[in-house]
């Protein structure tokens, strides 16, 4: 019998519930962004796009304090576990470095499937939290819009909450205009909690014009919204020449986003943004 959508988002939230009781807070003062790009890759072992940022993990986290980056996230597909070695805190909290929190996407099989999990690390814990996507787009069964609004409190850390990749769709637009529907409270929720922060790793760019309007509206009232993905998807055609954005209080403030030039071996494939909150 095939598994029904409510069985399914039933056992991913019994999964996420088995995670640390309570997360460690993220607040940053300094957000490092950290994008693959296959329109810069180089002709060199890293223009594989499955291997994410292996092993450049050590070299990035090096760089992004150099920067005065206090929290690194990187786009969705960070790393593949189910082909490449496991990750461990030296990877990413190499010696010699002060970030309190890494944010990545590691793919793993999980019995015979395929998954990825959203890991949140953090420098004084030996184990991360770890998060599932709950649902992709606005057309996606209002179920999977349910199971994650009934586990908000998985996604809060602190004052930061994580949104992953399309589940940004949890508000809509009517047909035609720009107006948002939030029928499902989101936005009344992030409130309630004292979200002033919304981070969105994300694996493609999203192309539907209606994306702007979902994120200046979860950016309002006067909280941010910063996204991350990965640039140069073949199959989606023209897209942003940045691999990221960033909203605060409903105005695109991308802008604040500053570039940093990286050192020769992280060149190709890799871009990195930082922005001070």
């Amino acid at each position: 019998m095939r598994e029904s959508d409510e069985d399914k988002f039933s056992k991913l939230s019994a999964k996420e519930g088995a995670r640390r009781e309570k997360n460690p807070v993220i607040a940053p003062q300094c957000l490092a962004l950290i994008a693959r790009d296959s329109l810069q890759d180089g002709p060199d072992r890293f223009n594989q796009r499955q291997r994410g940022f292996w092993p450049f993990f050590p070299e990035i986290a090096y760089e992004a304090n150099r920067h005065d980056a206090d929290v690194l996230m990187f786009s969705s597909s960070s790393h593949n576990e189910s082909s490449l070695d496991e990750l461990s805190r030296k990877h990413l909290f190499p010696r010699g470095t002060k970030h309190s929190t890494v944010i990545l996407g590691v793919t793993r099989l999980d019995g015979e499937e395929l998954v990825e999990d959203i890991e949140v690390w953090h420098q004084a814990h030996r184990s991360p939290s770890r998060l599932r996507q709950y649902f992709a787009k606005a057309s996606h069964p209002r179920a999977q819009k349910e199971s994650l609004i009934e586990n908000l409190l998985r996604r809060r850390f602190g004052h930061t909450m994580l949104l992953l990749c399309g589940e940004v769709n949890i508000v809509k637009t009517q047909r035609g205009k720009g107006d948002i529907v939030d029928d499902l409270h989101f936005r009344s929720r992030l409130r309630d909690l004292g979200i002033n922060l919304v981070l969105n790793p994300s694996h493609t760019y999203m192309h539907r014009y209606e994306m702007a309007f979902k994120r200046q509206a979860i950016s309002r009232p006067g909280r941010y919204l910063i996204s991350v993905w990965n640039r140069g998807d073949p199959k989606k055609g023209t897209e942003s020449k940045v691999p990221w954005i960033a909203y605060r209080n409903g105005k695109n403030i991308t802008a604040e986003i500053k570039e940093i030039p990286l050192p020769e071996q992280l060149r190709y494939g890799i871009r990195m943004g930082v922005i001070r909150l």
